[in-house]
């Protein structure tokens, strides 16, 4: 098997040429033999979730972060 070099693996792959199918059967077989179903969202789908996520918790965040800094008593460190 001819290997290339280093940082041209990638140069042999290209969706005209038909190995990017073959990759995407392979993810597919190991999602099936796994047992995890394949990930349909798309990008946008995962960030807006991420920041639904974030959004629960900003609030929190804000009043410890502030009720640590009142407290910080300026080492550094957290109130005993």
């Amino acid at each position: 098997a001819h290997m290339p070099p280093p940082g041209d693996e990638g140069f042999d792959i290209s969706h005209e040429g038909g190995e990017h199918e073959v990759f995407e059967e392979l993810a597919e077989e190991i999602n099936f033999m796994s047992g995890r179903k394949p990930d349909t969202r798309t990008r946008t789908d995962r960030i807006e979730i991420q920041n639904a996520h974030w959004e629960l918790q900003w609030e929190h965040l804000v009043d410890a972060y502030l009720t640590y800094r009142m407290n910080d008593s300026g080492d550094g460190l957290p109130p005993v």
